[in-house]
């Protein structure tokens, strides 16, 4: 049995060709059957941690509301006693702003 010439001189060519589109394939094959049921198996604790943190970002922005309005309600408040307490200096002395808070807990 006698090969083509032009497959002779082309043979390395066209075994790897052959190699390579055998390769393509069983990677498209791989892709579309075993890898998308393992996407199909993991997308739904995808969506569930995407809402946890859509939830925990909702809960944060309220809190932060909350806080500011704290803060609102406790300079309206302090500012009250400072309009009637003339004699109290409305802030602190360096000094008492930089006492140390007492430890708890020990080691």
């Amino acid at each position: 049995m006698e090969l083509p010439k032009e497959l002779i001189e082309q043979g390395i060519a066209v075994v790897a060709l052959l190699g390579v589109s055998y390769y393509v394939i069983r990677l498209t094959n791989f892709l579309f059957t075993n890898l998308t049921g393992s996407l199909d198996e993991h997308k739904e604790i995808t969506i569930k941690l995407i809402d946890g943190l859509n939830n925990l970002r909702g809960e944060l922005n309220e809190l932060k509301i909350e806080l500011a309005e704290l803060k609102e309600q406790h300079r309206n408040y302090h500012d009250l006693f400072i309009i009637s307490d003339r004699h109290i200096p409305r802030m602190q002395e360096p000094v008492e702003r930089r006492k140390p808070r007492p430890r708890s807990g020990g080691s």
